[in-house]
């Protein structure tokens, strides 16, 4: 009769410890996918943080952009005026250096008396209205 109740002992510890088993292993599972989770929830954050950067990067440098557009109008007015970058300069606050790098990449103004005068076409103008 030992024997049966040896067996049966050592079935019923075999089950506990299996049940053990089985609990570390779920336990261990639910903590991975929780690690899992929360790895993905962060890059999640991570993206739309970057997205938004992004956008924001985007609009500041459009912002920049328009404003130095108008700062090289400005500038390139001033010159129109006959002013000299040690003036423009002045008149704005400005170091001489910087407004020498500002308004180039516009045509100079005409000024009034200048637009009015009717210029005299190139002899190769003339040429080819004299053929037309």
């Amino acid at each position: 009769m030992a024997r049966t109740s040896d067996a049966v002992n050592a079935r019923k510890v075999a089950r506990e410890r299996m049940a053990e088993l089985r609990k570390s292993q779920a336990d261990r599972e639910a903590r991975i996918e929780a690690g899992v989770l929360a790895v993905l929830s962060a890059q999640g954050a991570v993206d739309e943080a970057d997205e938004r950067r992004s956008a924001a990067e985007e609009a500041w440098s459009k912002a920049v952009q328009e404003h130095e557009r108008k700062l090289d109008q400005a500038v390139a007015a001033f010159r129109g005026e006959e002013l000299g970058n040690a003036s423009i300069a002045s008149l704005l606050g400005m170091d001489e250096k910087a407004v020498a790098k500002l308004g180039k990449s516009r045509p100079k103004a005409a000024r009034p008396s200048q637009a009015s005068t009717p210029t005299q076409p190139s002899s190769a103008e003339q040429e080819r209205s004299d053929n037309a």
